[in-house]
């Protein structure tokens, strides 16, 4: 088992296409998942839900949540907190590319459910 890694060494990969625009990396756990991510100025995630809760800290930028009925602009040291089963959204504002890491529970399946 590995138990030291480096994002910027790691292999980025698009975290959910249909769902997100963010990429990065990950780290998975026996309980939990850390991520570095990204997401592009002026993009986003349609909104959603999954069956994990997650936090994301916003490490550069600027961005626009809504989780569950409430919406606020997050900045840099900022922290979005999405229980499971909550639907969200969140986009990086025009300002800037946004970075933030994210941690999530690890269950064996991962479910998201894209809401129209």
């Amino acid at each position: 088992m590995k138990y030291f890694f480096r994002f910027d060494e790691m292999e980025h990969f698009a975290f959910g296409p249909k769902v997100t625009t963010s990429f990065g990396a990950k780290v998975t756990g026996d309980r939990m998942i850390l991520g570095i991510a990204e997401k592009k100025r002026g993009t986003g995630s349609k909104p959603h839900k999954h069956n994990v809760e997650q936090f994301n800290y916003m490490l550069q930028g600027t961005v626009h949540a809504k989780v569950g009925d409430e919406e606020m602009t997050v900045t840099r040291g900022g922290v979005i907190y999405i229980p499971a089963n909550v639907v969200h959204t969140i986009t990086a504002t025009d300002d800037e590319d946004v970075i933030f890491l994210t941690v999530k529970d690890r269950f064996e399946d991962i479910k998201i459910d894209l809401v129209e």
